[in-house]
Order: structure tokens, then sequence, then C-alpha cells
């Protein structure tokens, strides 16, 4: 799908309707305006649209998407028909949840000539099982940044630069925090599409592993003792993110810890 071409008093614009076009930046401003309470129902009509608080927000959508901001003397309904096609990214952003975005799991991602690689995955016994190739230090980094998501919707698109740069990293490299947070900087230019190939693995990945664990213990009357477990491997991932600390260590006791919640 190419950029949508519209005319305002005679000048052209190109108005950005995918993923792939939108940067991360642009998402963080969509995501700063304010929703509608016409446009939060489950459906939403043509009359909810041609509210004046739908029309001005739609004004502001397309100006972050086109760069048009010239919509004083523009028909409301010229507006509402090329909002369209941008309203459900819009809504997605709103609520930080893309539901009209389809995860391919691609292998790695070029930005500004440099390659970058997503988490892998790997399949085991006919299940496909993501982030096999993260290390401590950035599980626990980015799982601390995760949280952030799920508590503060319209903070957490803010944080999606630095949660990339903690997954994200160039062939051979190992977690740096300070890599990290100077490349989040510029990360806040990548497309919206490499936030949710990342924002998808790393859901993915944890929903799997909460879904597995019933099922491992469904013979064994240990469920309680596991919550507990589980809510202290939680803890120390958080603990060892806020610290910050990598030393030889702390990161030798998450391992062994990792290797004794695998056992």
């Amino acid at each position: 799908m190419k950029m949508i071409k519209f005319k305002v008093n005679g000048k052209s614009y190109n108005l950005k309707n995918t993923w792939s076009e939108i940067t991360i930046a642009e998402g963080i401003k969509l995501s700063e305006l304010e929703l509608p309470k016409a446009l939060q129902k489950a459906e939403i009509q043509n009359s909810d649209l041609l509210e004046i608080e739908s029309i001005n927000f739609a004004k502001s959508v397309l100006e972050i998407l086109s760069g048009c901001k010239d919509f004083e003397n523009t028909h409301a309904g010229d507006v509402v028909y090329f909002f369209r096609s941008v309203l459900q990214i819009a809504l997605d952003v709103f609520n930080l949840s893309p539901v009209s975005f389809m995860p391919e799991m691609p292998v790695s991602f070029t930005f500004e000539n440099e390659v970058y690689y997503y988490p892998t995955s790997q399949e085991f016994e006919g299940a496909l099982i993501p982030a096999t190739n993260l290390d401590a230090v950035s599980f626990c980094e980015s799982a601390n940044l995760l949280s952030s998501l799920n508590d503060v919707k319209k903070e957490g698109l803010k944080q999606m630069p630095l949660f990339i740069a903690c997954y994200c990293k160039k062939q051979g490299e190992t977690f740096d925090q300070f890599t990290a947070l100077e490349r989040s900087k510029k990360f806040i230019n990548l497309p919206m599409v490499v936030a949710w190939e990342v924002f998808f693995c790393m859901a993915h990945f944890l929903t799997s592993q909460v879904a597995a664990i019933p099922e491992s213990l469904k013979k064994e009357n240990r469920r309680g003792t596991l919550k507990k477990i589980l809510l202290g491997f939680f803890r120390l991932g958080f603990m060892l993110a806020s610290k910050r600390d990598t030393s030889h260590g702390k990161v030798s006791k998450w391992q062994k810890f990792m290797t004794f919640l695998k056992s």
C-alpha cells in the first residue's frame, strides 16, 4: 500500500497510511492526542466521525501523518474521507494494541546503513520459542520496560526506542546500557513496523511462558510453590534491571536462577 495523495488549497501532500511509513516519533505524537469519546466506541458510525471533536482530531492526525497544516477551509466531508484510511492506525496507537498489524517475524532490520537483529526464535517439539538468543541482562532490562508499556499506555510508546535498543543488537553485540541509551535517541526515527515486531515477539514470549507453566505442573500439586518462584523470578529481573548492574557475579546468579526455573 502506497501513501495516499491529496490536495489542499492547491498544494499536494502524501498521507502515510502504513506502519512501515510511520515513524515511532510520529506514533508518539499520535498517542499524545486526546481521542474523542465518539471514537471510543466498539462500532464507530458515520455520524461519530462528523462530530466537531472528531473532525478536529482527524485534522490533527492528518497533520502528523502528512505535514499538512492548512485544513481551515477544507470541507468536513473531505477531512473524514482521508481520515478513514488512517482511523484504525490512530486507534491502535491510542490503545497500544495494533490489531491492524500482522507480524512477519523478520530476522533483522537496517537503519542508517547498520543491520540490527531481532530476538531470534527456535522451534522445539512443534512449538515456536521466541527470544532464545537473549542474555540475562537484556531480558531483565527489557522486561522492566515491558511492564511500563502495560501499565501506562500513552507513556509506554515513548519507551519503545529504548525497548528496541535493549532487544535488537548488531551481530555479535552483547548488552550494554550506555550503548542502548545512546542508540535509543536515534531509534525514535525507526518505522513503527519495527516497534510492533519487537513488541509482538516479547509479548508472545511472556504469554507463552505463563501459559506453559500450569501444563508442566498438572501432575504435581505444586502451583502455590510455582507462583512464589515466578514472583521471585520477575522481582529479581526487575531488581537487576533497575540497578543496571552487569557485574559478573550478579549475572552468574541470575543465570543459575534461570537454569533452576527451566529444570
